[in-house]
């Protein structure tokens, strides 16, 4: 085994492999080294036990990739397509999602009008509010542009399908199903399945979600956003559940590129009484939090 030294001799000649390689092999080493020799450090070791001059770039480019294949982070996915990637700007951009259920289809569009002149900017009808195929099929026609339109718990390809043919934007889904995701992208829309541990997320992605729900976030908070995104920094995360009005701020800090949020929002008892106001409060209120995290 050659020994640090000899790589502080050779790092002016080091030298990347192919790409195909780069998941299985060091991207860099001494090209004096055959066979690929190692550069006499062990992946676990670590570089606190390592001082200057041994401290090398070639040292340096060891780690980096010893985590970047720990964790995927040579993203091997195909190019996202261009129509999915602007939803995906948009929706992070908007920085909120609001996840709508409700009992009254009916008070839907009283419901949009409010938290959009409180600033939200994107809506997701989940399949639990009653004919929401329909619903969405007729916001599609009547909402104003700059509002995006998604549909939410969908949990198999077909409902997918039709939720997009209705005019759907993006689709989120609780759970994590590959061929809801096929399904999207075969459409040209992006998907966003819903995962809870880091091994969901990045099965998830590299299965090609353009963003990753984390539900039920409530159990885990912003903290776990920050862990996760440490060996993940690729990967784009939305939480739902577990989303306040004053949190939110909280978890766009801790790197989510937007938030999902329900009856935080959505006041039950104030859209009861149609009080509609006060969603538009708690609209600004939220978006107000996520813009000053920014």
């Amino acid at each position: 085994m050659r020994s640090t030294n000899s790589c502080v001799r050779h790092r002016s000649n080091l030298r990347p492999i192919s790409t195909s390689r780069a998941a299985s092999t060091n991207p860099y080493r001494c090209s004096r080294a055959p066979g690929g020799t190692r550069c006499g450090l062990r992946s676990g070791r670590s570089r606190d036990n390592l001082s200057p001059p041994q401290w090398t770039d070639h040292v340096e480019q060891h780690f980096l990739q010893t985590r970047a294949r720990r964790c995927s982070y040579l993203d091997t996915r195909k190019p996202v397509n261009t129509a999915r990637n602007l939803i995906v700007d948009q929706v992070s951009q908007a920085g909120v999602v609001a996840v709508i259920r409700l009992k009254d289809p009916d008070k839907l569009h009283a419901v949009i009008d409010a938290i959009a002149q409180g600033g939200i900017r994107a809506v997701e009808v989940t399949m639990t509010v009653p004919g929401a195929v329909e619903l969405i099929r007729q916001l599609a026609l009547t909402m104003p542009p700059e509002l995006l339109l998604g549909a939410g718990t969908v949990v198999d390809r077909e409902t997918a399908i039709r939720v997009i043919d209705s005019g759907a934007q993006f689709v989120v889904s609780p759970v994590f199903r590959t061929a809801v995701i096929e399904a999207c992208h075969e459409r040209g829309v992006p998907a966003m399945p819903g995962c809870f541990t880091p091994t969901e997320i990045l099965d998830a992605w590299d299965a090609g979600a353009d963003v990753v729900k984390v539900f039920p976030a409530t159990a885990l908070g912003p903290t776990f956003f920050k862990d996760v995104r440490g060996p993940l920094p690729h990967v784009k995360l939305m939480p739902t559940g577990g989303v306040t009005l004053d949190n939110a701020g909280d978890w766009i800090r801790a790197g989510a590129v937007a938030v999902g949020v329900g009856t935080a929002l959505l006041d039950a008892n104030a859209i009861a009484s149609g009080d509609y106001a006060t969603l538009r409060t708690n609209a600004e209120r939220i978006v107000a939090n996520v813009n000053s995290a920014r």
